[in-house]
């Protein structure tokens, strides 16, 4: 019997992981492991984070469960002794923590605009890339900007994400 030669793409699940290691890939403070599949449609990856006020702030922002069709992915975070971390509230200063020393990170800025406030998370402005199976780049890579992957992978809390202006 002959084999195969058919390509095979990688499912949508392991975008959305190379997503979150692109987005904290600059850190050298956080590793983002492999994807592991845990059968059953369950899939998971731990985020290890060396200081412990970094990982507490990951934790807090990083969407820790998401759901494609019926597939689950979990994301969990450990601290400096690969143990669980605490459960903080997100404001902006969790952002500031989160992405310090991170060169993919630029700022965070809180402003009044007509007697509303809001916040902002601002990346760098560069072109996040890695190698994808996308049939739709000539070399098969994604191309995107640090604020959109933010926006896919980080939860909702009000702040928004934008890039520097050059």
């Amino acid at each position: 019997m002959e084999k195969s030669t058919m390509t095979k793409l990688q499912p949508p699940w392991y975008t959305y992981h190379k997503k979150v290691q692109a987005l904290f890939k600059e850190d050298d403070k956080v590793n983002v492991r492999e994807l592991a599949d845990s059968g059953d449609g369950n899939y998971s990856f731990i985020i290890l984070v060396s200081d412990k006020a970094k990982a507490e702030a990951i934790k807090a922002i990083i969407n820790d469960k998401i759901e494609m069709g019926n597939v689950t992915i979990t994301a969990t975070v450990l601290g400096p002794d690969e143990n669980g971390v605490n459960d903080i509230e997100a404001d902006i200063s969790t952002y500031e923590t989160a992405f310090s020393g991170n060169s993919i990170f630029s700022k965070v800025v809180s402003a009044s605009i007509m007697g509303m406030n809001f916040n902002y998370c601002i990346f760098s402005c560069e072109i996040v890339q890695f190698w994808n199976d996308d049939m739709s780049d000539y070399y098969g890579n994604f191309n995107g900007l640090a604020e959109d992957i933010a926006r896919d992978v980080l939860k909702e809390t009000g702040v928004m994400f934008c890039t520097e202006k050059f």
